[in-house]
C-alpha cells in the first residue's frame, strides 16, 4: 500500500480524462461549422446517439454537469420540441435515417421527465433513427430520488435496456453535506423496479473524495453497492473545481478528504470490488467477468467517449440537446451551453453548433494511441503509419521512467500497461498528448 501511495503522490498531476482527443478544451468557436455539419451528414453508417436532458429537481453541490433546477416537469415540454426541431434540421441538411447501435440518455436527470414525456421522447427518436432493438445498448442515467415505477415502465417501453443508478455515497452525513439525501431503500427499490421491467443490466455510480468521507465510512457504501447487485461500477474521483462550478464552494463547510485519505478510499474500494469478483478495467470502471465491457477490451472494440467507456468502437456519436458533444472520425462538435442560445439557433433554422474541431493528421495518430492506452492497455508501434520511436521520442523516454516504476512493460515493437499501470492510465496517455498545454491546471488530478 505504501509503495502505491508513493507512486500516486509522484503521478498526481492535472490531466485529461480522455473521453476524447483532442479534449473539449481544444474546441473552438471559430471552427468551420459548415464543414462540421458536412462531416456529420456525409456518413450513412451505424451510429451512437446521446440525448441530453438538462433538468434536475434539486442541485447536488458536487455536480459538474450542465443542468437547471426546477420542480415543474412542464418545462421539459418545449425542450422536447427543440430536440425534435434539431433533428429535423439535421435531416434537412442531409443526415439519413441512421441505424442506432447505441443510445444514451444523460443529464441532468433523464427521469425528471414524466412517463408521458418519456414516451414522447422515444417517439421523436424513432421518427429520425432506426433502432436495432436486437443489438442496441440503450442506456439511461437515473436518480432514485425522483424515479417511480411508472417512469421505469415508460423507459422500458421505449427500449431502455441498461440503467446507471446514481448512488454516490450511502452515508447519511455525507449525503447531507452534498445536498443529496438518498436512503439505501430508494436504491434497492429502483433496482427492483428496473429488473421487474426487464432492465436487468444495471450500473452503479459512486464518488470518492466527498466531504466527511473516510476509508472507514465508505466501507458501508461498498457493501450497500453489492446489495444492489450491479453488473458495472463506476468509481469516480470527486474533482473540486469551485472556480468552474461555484456551487462546490458549499461543500467546503465540511471537511473534504485530504489527498492521502482520498487515495486510501480508492485503493480499499478497488481491493473490495476485486475481492467481490469484479474486474478493474482501469481508470474508474469495474465490471463482472463476461460483461460486454470486458469482452470489448478483449476483442478490440472498447472505446471512450463523453459518456465514459463504450463497447462500440468505430461508431460516430451524435449528441443532441443543450451542450451535447458529437464525434466523427475526423471531428468533434458541441452544441450551445446556454438554453437561450440553443433555442434561438434551433428555432431560427440553424444547427446549434457552438464550437468544435476538425482533426489534423497528427491529432488522428495521437487519438489512436491514446485510445489504445485507455481501452486496450497496449500499443503496437507499427499501427500508426509513422516511425514511432522517432515521432514520439520524448514519449519513449517517459515510458522508460514509467517502466522503472512498474507501470508499463516495454517490447521492441510496442508496450503494454501493467496491472499496476491501470491506476495511471491518464498519465501514460498524457505522454502522447500534443495539445496538453491548452488545458493547464483546468484539468482534475489524474489519480
Amino acid at each position: 500500500m505504501k509503495d502505491i501511495e508513493k507512486l500516486i503522490e509522484k503521478y498526481a498531476v492535472a490531466g485529461p480524462r480522455y473521453t476524447s482527443y483532442p479534449t473539449a478544451l481544444s474546441f473552438s468557436e471559430s471552427a468551420d461549422k459548415e464543414r462540421l455539419a458536412e462531416l456529420a451528414a456525409s456518413r450513412d453508417a451505424e451510429a451512437s446517439l446521446y440525448v441530453h436532458i438538462p433538468f434536475c429537481r434539486s442541485l447536488c453541490w458536487f455536480c459538474g454537469c450542465t443542468s437547471s433546477v426546477c420542480t415543474d416537469a412542464a418545462v421539459a415540454d418545449p425542450y422536447l420540441g427543440l430536440l425534435d426541431a434539431e433533428l429535423a434540421l439535421w435531416r434537412d441538411s442531409g443526415l439519413g435515417k441512421r441505424k442506432l447501435k447505441q443510445l444514451h440518455f444523460g443529464g441532468g436527470t433523464p427521469n425528471f421527465l414524466t412517463p408521458e414525456q418519456i414516451m414522447r421522447l422515444g417517439g421523436i427518436i424513432e421518427k429520425y433513427f432506426s433502432i436495432d432493438k436486437s443489438d442496441c445498448e440503450f442506456s439511461c442515467e437515473m436518480d432514485p430520488r425522483t424515479l417511480t415505477a411508472e417512469k421505469v415502465k415508460a423507459f422500458a417501453d421505449i427500449g431502455v435496456n441498461r440503467a446507471s443508478i446514481g448512488v454516490q455515497d450511502t452515508n447519511p452525513e455525507t449525503q447531507k453535506a452534498i445536498n443529496r439525501v438518498q436512503p439505501q431503500s430508494m436504491n434497492l427499490e429502483a433496482a427492483e423496479w428496473l429488473r421487474s421491467n426487464g432492465i436487468t443490466n444495471i450500473n452503479v455510480d459512486l464518488i470518492y473524495g466527498l466531504p466527511l468521507q473516510t476509508a472507514q465510512t465508505f466501507k458501508k457504501t461498498l457493501s450497500d453497492t453489492l446489495d444492489i447487485g450491479p453488473d458495472r461500477i463506476a468509481l469516480f474521483g470527486y474533482a473540486h473545481v469551485p472556480w468552474a462550478k461555484p456551487s462546490q464552494k458549499l461543500l467546503e463547510k465540511n471537511a473534504i478528504p485530504a489527498p492521502e485519505e482520498k487515495v486510501r478510499i480508492f485503493l480499499e474500494a478497488k481491493e473490495f470490488f476485486e475481492g467481490a469478483g469484479y474486474e478493474y478495467i482501469g481508470l474508474d470502471h469495474f465490471a463482472k467477468p463476461g460483461d460486454p465491457l470486458i469482452k470489448a477490451r478483449q476483442n478490440g472494440s472498447l472505446h471512450r467517449n463523453f459518456q465514459g467507456y463504450s463497447t462500440r468502437a468505430g461508431l460516430d456519436t451524435m449528441g443532441i440537446g443543450l451542450t451535447s458533444i458529437s464525434e466523427t472520425r475526423t471531428s468533434y462538435r458541441q452544441n450551445y451551453k446556454l438554453m437561450e442560445e440553443y433555442s434561438a439557433s434551433v428555432l431560427g433554422g440553424k444547427l446549434p453548433i457552438e464550437r468544435g474541431i476538425i482533426l489534423n493528421g497528427d491529432d488522428i495518430i495521437r487519438r489512436g494511441i491514446i485510445m489504445d492506452v485507455m481501452c486496450l492497455l497496449k500499443v503496437s508501434y507499427c499501427q500508426y503509419g509513422v516511425d514511432f520511436k522517432t515521432y514520439f521520442a520524448d514519449a519513449i523516454k517517459g515510458l522508460g521512467e514509467m517502466e522503472k516504476d512498474g507501470l508499463v512493460e516495454m517490447r521492441g515493437d510496442g508496450f503494454e500497461v501493467t496491472s499496476l499501470g491501470r491506476l495511471f492510465l491518464r498519465n501514460i496517455a498524457m505522454l502522447f498528448d500534443g495539445r496538453l498545454s491548452q488545458g493547464g491546471q483546468r484539468y482534475s488530478k489524474t489519480v
